[in-house]
């Protein structure tokens, strides 16, 4: 639960969470989601998880700027 979340990080024992993002989903996909993806790994301490193809997914994150050890590409064919 969210209370659980903010109890255990008021301790110090919490990591920042994991957000799963379907890359292909969406009319400007997957362009849109790996943007929004590379920009909170650049600004954030939150992982993202990007499903989607994972070809499609890697020639956008090529294009641009992102800390790698913050986003992982999981393959989905649909």
């Amino acid at each position: 639960s969210a209370a659980a979340w903010r109890a255990s990080a008021e301790d110090g024992a919490t990591t920042m969470p994991t957000i799963a993002i379907d890359a292909m989903g969406g009319d400007f996909a997957p362009a849109e989601a790996v943007r929004g993806a590379a920009e909170v790994s650049r600004t954030t301490d939150i992982r993202c998880l990007l499903v989607g193809d994972t070809s499609a997914v890697q020639r956008q994150l090529d294009t641009l700027a992102y800390e790698p050890t913050r986003i992982d590409v999981h393959h989905a064919a649909e």
